[in-house]
């Protein structure tokens, strides 16, 4: 089901409930983990937080200005995707938050500006913010 960004403005503000209810998905665990891929879909979405819980994976994902340095999934499933996005005409949409007690910001579209591919761990990337 293809994902519609009318009506979520850059800086507004959502959860993953309010977002499943927007894009008329039945619940938010599609999109529940930190990327998601709509099938059928040209969109890239991240769902980014800064500070982690203790049982979360600690990566050192970071906002400085429009430059967010973030780091892909452990199973390295999308690390092609995102970082070819411009090529093959998908779009990264970011939703940030500073730590898992916040909702979400959306940031708008950012591009890939640089990618170091890891195998043992998730690959790094910086992504500039368009909006």
């Amino acid at each position: 089901m293809p994902v519609n960004f009318s009506g979520i403005k850059v800086g507004s503000v959502w959860d993953r409930k309010q977002l499943a209810d927007h894009w008329d998905y039945k619940s938010f665990h599609a999109f529940g983990r930190g990327v998601f891929t709509p099938k059928g879909d040209n969109k890239i979405v991240l769902f980014v937080k800064e500070e982690k819980r203790d049982e979360d994976e600690q990566y050192e994902d970071k906002l400085v200005s429009n430059v967010l340095h973030w780091h892909g999934e452990k199973g390295h499933r999308t690390d092609q995707r995102i970082a070819n996005a411009q090529e093959s005409g998908d779009e990264i949409h970011v939703f940030y938050r500073p730590n898992h007690r916040s909702p979400f910001r959306y940031l708008g579209l950012a591009r890939t500006k640089r990618v170091e591919f890891r195998s043992t761990e998730p690959s790094k990337f910086v992504l500039e913010l368009l909006a």
